[in-house]
Parts: C-alpha cells; structure tokens; sequence
C-alpha cells in the first residue's frame, strides 16, 4: 500500500543543484574539478547536467612529419591540462569564409580549426569512486568526411548523460584528404597507412579503454554510436578485425549502404590529383607537407570533383571514404556480411 502526504507536507531535500544547464547563450565554467587519470591529471568542470572535459588530446598533432602518417598516441601531461574549453576542430573542406565561418564557428562553440585537432570531449554524471561504473557511448559525428567535429552544439549530449546515466565521448578525427590520404603506388604503407581518419577513431576508442574508468566509465562497456559518415565509419569497424576488442555495441544512423569502401587503386587516383594540383611530382611527400592547410583544402575540392566524373560509386558528400588496405579493413561490408 502507498502512502500519500498532503501538497503542504514538508519533506528534507534529497539533492539541490543551484548550477545553470550549459546553453549556446550559456557557458559557465566556473564549477571546476581534477581527475586523476593514466595520462595525468585533467581540469574539467561542471554545470547542471554533467561534469565535463573538452579538448583531450588522444594523439601528438599530425603536423610536419606526421601530416598523413598514422596517429601518434599523445604523451602523457607533464603538468595539470586543461579542459574547460574546446579544442580546435580539424580543417574543413571546403573552408568557409565570411558569415559562414562565423556560423560555423558558432555552431562548433568557438573552436577554431587547425590541423591540430585530435581531442576529445567527456561528459559524465558521475565521476569515479562515486558508485558503480557506467557504460560508455563514443559517438563519431557525420559531415561527409569533411565538415563538422564533435564540438558542434546540435550534438550537446548533456540529456543523454544525465538522464540516460551514461558517459559520453565525442571525438575529433582527420576530415577531407588528410584523413584519406594514400597511393600505394607511390609509398609503402608503413611510411603512408592510409585510412587515417579511421586511425584517428581507433587511437580514440583505445583512449578510452585506457582511461575513461577515470571519469567513472566501464571500459568493457563501450557502445560506438554515430551518424551519416560516422555510422559509415561503424561500417568500417565492423569490416576491421582488429578493433573489435575496442567496443561491445555499435548503433548505426543513417549509413549510406549504397556506397561501398574504396579500392587502393581509387585511392591513390583521387591522391594523384591533389598532388598535382598542389604542383607536386607523383610521390613527392615532402612537397605535400610542405603545403599549407588552405592550399591543401583548396586542392581537395578540385580533386574532389575530378573523382566525382570518374566514380559511379562516389557522392558528392563521400568523395573521400574508407580504403580497403587488406590490413586494417579486409574486404567490403557487403562481401563480409554474405
């Protein structure tokens, strides 16, 4: 049987939280807390919905000798990081200008783009040692592999975490030709990998196996969520058996079925073309690094149409996809699945 108090019954308060929610017209960091974790101690902070950690860098920056190359996991911090504010969000093809960068930014929470820009945020309720752990929910976000990061405010899963009693993980990874960028004609895959971007998510899934009990996570139950090409990227994992220790469960919005991985032969075409247009010789890596973020992004636009006219498979939005290398990724999903 229930008992039921009058409306003018007095009762103790369980819980008050007098901290505002976190808003696109409201940011207040203030609330700050430490955690301890594998690779040092991180600042956060928190507001009504969960504690929150922005910025981590999962791996060193792929700039200089590393633009292309295969993520660098990043060392561990020598002194207290910060993670109050966002870090950058990786170059974006094609780079908005004017009111469209302001809006852009805007959406992103003011993070800036740069190519150093593999970080991570984590939203938690509940930190370590303050009860069981929860499960965990990394989400990828779309873009076409070549818009948007895991700052973007239409991606705010202060709900997901403080209703749902998860922790939740959005990551930066390589967009547009930095993060496709191969010819296995040209170099061996130990010097250019290929697939970076999905390099990139990988190092980040394995970040998180090593760190996230430190935000009050449980390790061995990790769900990789994502949507547009963050769910064709799940395709990717599944089609990858190497990473399937990484994770437990996978939800898949919105994948483009249609479109399959690339051949190395696609991928080294659509590679060719940036060369050129960048006025490098076939197979001249010091030249591609060598140059700029914007003619880089300039480049990938032009060669983005040109693999556009010859690729019946290609979509204006997927240009640049998943390779199958034989390494990473062993055949096409659909050949896998039958």
């Amino acid at each position: 049987m229930h008992r039921y108090d009058p409306f003018d019954t007095e009762v103790p308060t369980i819980c008050s939280n007098s901290v505002r929610r976190r808003t696109l017209f409201f940011y207040d960091n203030s609330r700050q807390v430490k955690v301890n974790t594998p690779v040092g101690q991180i600042q956060g902070w928190r507001d009504q919905n969960a504690f929150r950690f922005l910025g981590i860098p999962y791996a060193e920056p792929p700039v200089g000798d590393l633009r292309f190359a295969a993520p660098v996991p990043k060392a561990p911090f020598t002194e207290i990081h910060d993670a109050t504010q966002y870090g950058h969000t990786c170059p974006q093809t094609p780079r908005s200008k004017g009111i469209g960068a302001q809006i852009l930014s805007w959406l992103a929470q003011s993070a800036t783009e740069d190519e150093a820009c593999l970080n991570l945020n984590v939203y938690t309720p509940s930190l370590k040692g303050q009860g069981p752990p929860l499960p965990v929910m990394l989400f990828l976000h779309g873009g076409g592999y070549t818009n948007f990061s895991g700052s973007l405010i239409i991606l705010e899963p202060g709900n997901l975490v403080s209703r749902g009693g998860v922790v939740v993980v959005t990551i930066n990874y390589r967009l547009g030709l930095f993060g496709w960028f191969e010819n296995i004609n040209s170099w061996a895959r130990t010097a250019i990998p290929g697939n970076q971007a999905l390099r990139d998510q990988i190092l980040a899934l394995q970040w998180v196996q090593k760190n996230i009990a430190s935000f009050g996570g449980d390790p061995s139950r990790v769900t990789v969520f994502g949507q547009s090409a963050g769910a064709h990227s799940i395709r990717a994992f599944l089609s990858a058996p190497s990473t399937f220790g990484l994770y437990q469960r996978v939800i898949s919005e919105s994948d483009p079925l249609d479109i399959p991985f690339k051949t190395s032969q696609d991928a080294a075409k659509i590679n060719n073309y940036l060369l050129t247009l960048l006025g490098c010789n076939s197979g001249n890596l010091d030249c591609a690094r060598a140059a700029s973020t914007n003619d880089i992004l300039e480049a990938t636009v032009k060669a983005d149409q040109l693999a556009l006219d010859d690729d019946i498979w290609t979509t204006f939005g997927l240009v640049e996809r998943p390779t199958i290398d034989d390494e990473l990724i062993v055949d096409d999903f659909t050949a896998l699945v039958r």
